[in-house]
């Protein structure tokens, strides 16, 4: 392994003697958020690096694929050139000072170039090999905080000749960036030392080609923030000298986040993410994260991009603490998705401002429809008006001209083929008048084919239905089904697209505790599997009880006890999918629900404590199955 450092290090240098200046170490990796690999190598890798500080430096460049990722999509453009310059076609992917040549080395299975394949051996084998080069790189921010002043010194350790297109590349990082939800579909939170902006560019700044002992180049740079930081204590500068002939990194250095006297920010915002009123009194949370004790500032607000409001706020916070402040209700929101940003200005009196924190708030159309509601999407302006589509990304429902029913209307498409594995997309309906029916079925068409992988096996895409009605505070399952189950076609590796009424299978849904509700929401959810497209149609609320005069008819529940006291022991036999339990009243209120998971033979426990005397119907809905028992309670 030795042997490889050291011819690594030493290619791209006509006329080089050695000396004894030391080596800082460089670490670039290509990731991104809705990565699962990149999930799962991270821990063990980021884990390696900070135990070896003192060693070696990283710079975290979130690449455009394989999904969502935001501080890509603030990057890209600074990102796509290391891309292509290192010819990266697969993420995790971390050269080692520029190099490949110990990554292919790597014994074990896997692919060259995982961050895996680190170990203390490597970082101190190559930390072990001395640079031609000393580096020097500090920064300071200016008053009001929009600017960064950056001076890297390039001195050379020996004389050195012949160099290939030699360059000084700088990266703004920010050290850690910290989530209070995943941002992609891999369930990462943190992110340390992600590349914010490359100075003077992505290119970098060309060196002389021919250097003396200690012949020094000093480099000074002024450079606007970009305005998507998230935390400005987080932001240091990463400096290496990189020749361009071999890809070689010489030298690195880092200059760490500095303290700031006046700042403040606003981690969290307390306000639901479904409303079904036009206007909110959110409350957020104010941290002093200055030097100095925070005083006063302003909270900053606006609503879609629209004129910023100001509320001040006065205290007395030290470094670290916080404060919950509400805010004055924020009024006319929009049918749909309304982006709310908000920001701290003036802070302790100076010019200084927070980054924008945003929060997206969904509003429900105030246009009720009543239960005999029927959607067929022959027109586009019911699914783009009425019906809430909750996505972190472009990728997810939309309107098909794809229908069943024999008749090419439309359709709603749930894009299963595009989505990375783990992304959940919400389609939610107008809300219903339930008002007086005691016993909503909804009844819906679906087409689904799953993707069919190289092994022969077949994805597992799942689609659900909850309803709420109380706008979304609390939701209920009533259905779930998931990859064979769910679909109506066999697998297939291309785009899924149905196109005649025979790949649409109907299934209906009970919504007993929706029953008489004034104000319902029925949600389709898609979980991905990075499978392939669903296709709803004929969507249609219907009275559709089913009771006590057909308990005769199904004979796979068993109850025991019953009458029951407290506790009660549910077994269904010959379950085929997975589905719903729940117990209702006479009248048709729902006093119990959870879902049904299993096949074949299914035992769940019931709690019965605080369901009153009286006799209920245990109902259990698997697939296209509805089955009921009567129950006593007498406690």
């Amino acid at each position: 392994m030795k042997k490889i450092f050291t011819l690594a290090f030493s290619l791209g240098i006509a006329a080089i003697s050695f000396g004894q200046t030391q080596r800082m170490l460089l670490t670039e990796e290509f990731t991104n958020a809705s990565c699962g690999p990149c999930a799962g190598q991270n821990p063990a890798y980021n884990e390696l690096l900070q135990a070896n500080s003192s060693k070696i430096v990283a710079i975290k460049y979130q690449v455009n694929f394989p999904g969502a990722d935001p501080m890509n999509a603030q990057t890209q453009s600074e990102v796509a050139p290391r891309q292509t310059y290192y010819g990266v076609n697969g993420v995790p992917y971390a050269p080692i000072n520029g190099d490949t040549l110990p990554l292919t080395d790597w014994a074990g299975t896997g692919y060259t170039g995982g961050p895996y394949h680190y170990t203390q051996e490597i970082i101190d084998s190559a930390y072990a090999s001395p640079a031609p080069f000393s580096l020097n790189v500090t920064h300071t921010l200016n008053a009001s905080l929009d600017s960064i002043f950056i001076t890297a010194v390039v001195t050379a350790a020996q004389d050195l000749t012949g160099l290939t297109n030699p360059k000084l590349r700088l990266a703004i990082v920010e050290k850690t960036i910290s989530f209070s939800s995943a941002p992609g579909s891999n369930g990462e939170t943190e992110f340390f030392d992600v590349m914010r902006k490359m100075v003077p560019n992505a290119t970098g700044q060309t060196l002389v080609a021919n250097w003396t002992n200690a012949q020094t180049q000093t480099f000074t740079y002024a450079v606007k923030l970009p305005t998507f930081i998230y935390n400005l204590l987080e932001v240091g500068v990463v400096g290496f000298i990189q020749t361009d002939g071999n890809k070689v990194v010489h030298q690195a250095a880092i200059s760490n986040p500095v303290s700031i006297a006046n700042y403040a920010s606003i981690p969290s915002v307390n306000s639901a993410a479904l409303t079904c009123v036009n206007n909110i009194a959110p409350s957020i949370t104010i941290k002093n994260e200055g030097s100095a004790n925070l005083t006063a500032c302003n909270i900053a607000y606006s609503l879609n991009g629209g004129v910023e409001q100001t509320q001040p706020f006065t205290g007395n916070l030290a470094t670290g603490a916080t404060q919950s402040v509400t805010l004055n209700s924020i009024a006319n929101l929009t049918a749909g998705v309304n982006n709310i940003s908000y920001r701290l200005t003036a802070i302790n009196g100076s010019a200084v401002s927070s980054p924008v924190t945003s929060k997206v708030v969904n509003l429900i159309g105030n246009a009720t429809v009543l239960n005999n509601y029927t959607e067929d999407f022959a027109a586009a302006t019911n699914f783009n008006t009425l019906m809430l589509k909750i996505s972190d990304d472009a990728i997810g429902w939309s309107r098909s001209t794809t229908a069943g029913n024999g008749t090419i209307k439309g359709s709603a498409k749930m894009d299963f083929y595009n989505s990375p594995a783990g992304k959940v997309d919400d389609l939610i309906l107008p809300p219903f008048d339930l008002t007086g029916l005691a016993d909503p079925k909804l009844t819906f068409e679906i087409a689904n084919a799953p993707y069919l992988n190289q092994d022969g096996s077949t994805t597992n895409d799942t689609m659900e239905v909850w309803h709420s009605s109380d706008c979304g505070a609390t939701w209920t399952l009533d259905y779930r089904k998931s990859g064979d189950v769910l679909a109506t076609a066999t697998g297939q590796t291309a785009a899924y697209t149905a196109t005649i009424a025979s790949q649409f299978r109907k299934d209906s849904v009970n919504l007993v505790g929706a029953a008489n509700k004034a104000k319902v929401l029925v949600m389709f959810r898609a979980r991905s599997d990075y499978g392939n497209n669903a296709y709803v149609d004929n969507i249609n609320i219907t009275s559709g009880f089913v009771g006590l005069n057909e308990v005769s008819k199904n004979n796979n529940i068993s109850l025991y006890p019953n009458p029951a006291q407290n506790n009660l022991s549910v077994v269904i036999e010959n379950v085929q999918a997975n589905g719903n339990i729940s117990i209702v009243d006479a009248i048709g209120k729902s006093v119990y629900s959870t879902a049904l998971e299993g096949k074949g033979k299914v035992f769940t426990n019931v709690d019965l404590t605080n369901i009153s005397n009286g006799i209920y119907f245990v109902r259990v809905n698997s697939g296209n199955t509805v089955s009921v028992q009567k129950l006593i309670v007498k406690h």
